[in-house]
């Protein structure tokens, strides 16, 4: 029974240190894409989350103003995941 209490505390700050990874990782590719999506692109690719954008397509003009866009959605969606966390209630 108490083998089983530490492996239950260990899976949780496993748990708990992936997920704040996860969202430093989302943050930081968000907040690139919002600042410059030609300097996103240049991050290695184990980093950035590119999916199906291209640098051809997506570094300028419409599609650098959706990679834009996708950034500061990114960048809200992980503060107000924070800011939900935080706020006592």
């Amino acid at each position: 029974m108490h083998l089983s209490l530490q492996h239950n505390a260990l899976v949780i700050v496993a748990g708990r240190i992936l997920f704040v990874f996860v969202l430093a990782v989302t943050f930081l590719n968000g907040a690139i894409m919002a600042a410059s999506p030609r300097q996103w692109f240049r991050l290695p690719s184990w980093l950035r989350a590119q999916g199906t954008l291209t640098y051809d397509r997506h570094s300028s003009g419409g599609g650098a103003l959706q990679v834009r866009l996708l950034g500061v959605l990114l960048v809200a969606t992980v503060v107000w995941m924070i800011y939900e966390i935080l706020l006592p209630r």
